[in-house]
């Protein structure tokens, strides 16, 4: 079962200088491994399912973070003239993370404020913040801190707001707000091959401009709306615990098969 597909995951976060690429051959040589000798890999994403193809896993199956069957559908846009974004980042000593939040705090958010004022707030979770970037936490920029009960959090929150500027795997701070049905702005990578359409389920957004033009299509409810419903939907079908189950009992008449 991967979590990542770790060769790739080191270079994206460590950086792919020449002493790096020495480190990850042997990542790349137990995912070799782990894909000759295993008669099922479960893959985290599509992505991810078909490197594992390509290093000769026999049988390579995607199967997705078992927790979002859990959050499904449980967001639903309200009318407001003051949108709460936030970003859920776990911890920030982890880079991706800390890349992500630099963008938010000292890119996005100057720039959403000098174009809609006070119309957006963004709120920030997770651990470890970098004392470097304190300063930029101004009057509409919020940080939580480690969240105790997200359910409760999230239910005064419009708009999830996660760059994806590196990183492997299943980021769950991008699928779990999509399951639960809230608008969401992403860079396109962070799908890692999974169906969501930009535009119909969710926004995908590249610079700095575009995530704040993509804010200011938010403001309209009814568009939060028309995502928020076509993302739970798309979830449903993707991440439900039926759906889920059949791939785990699937690959294990698979095993059963090959033991007869």
């Amino acid at each position: 079962r991967s979590i990542n597909f770790e060769a790739w995951h080191y270079l994206d976060e460590d950086g792919r200088s020449p002493m790096h690429w020495v480190k990850s051959l042997p990542k790349f040589l137990t995912e070799f491994v782990t894909g000759r000798k295993s008669d099922v890999v479960f893959a985290i994403t599509p992505k991810e399912e078909r490197q594992y193809q390509k290093f000769f896993a026999p049988r390579t199956v995607t199967l997705p973070l078992r927790a979002l069957a859990n959050k499904l559908g449980t967001h639903a846009p309200r009318q407001t003239d003051q949108l709460r974004v936030f970003f859920a980042g776990s911890t920030y000593n982890v880079t991706h993370n800390k890349r992500a939040l630099e963008m938010i705090v000292k890119d996005i958010a100057p720039l959403s404020k000098k174009q809609f004022g006070n119309q957006f707030l963004f709120y920030i979770t997770g651990a470890k913040f970098p004392d470097d970037l304190r300063q930029y936490v101004t009057d509409n920029v919020r940080y939580e801190g480690f969240v105790k009960n997200m359910d409760e959090f999230l239910k005064d929150m419009d708009i999830a707001l996660v760059p994806s500027l590196f990183g492997a795997g299943m980021q769950q701070k991008i699928f779990e707000p999509l399951a639960r049905g809230f608008p969401t702005i992403t860079h396109a990578r962070g799908l890692a091959g999974y169906p969501f359409v930009p535009g119909r389920d969710i926004i995908t957004a590249e610079t700095t401009e575009e995530f704040v033009a993509a804010l200011g299509f938010f403001r309209s409810f009814d568009g939060r709306k028309r995502l928020s419903e076509n993302a739970k939907k798309l979830s449903q079908d993707l991440f439900n615990r039926e759906q889920m189950d059949g791939i785990v009992r699937d690959a294990l008449a698979h095993l059963i098969t090959l033991s007869l």
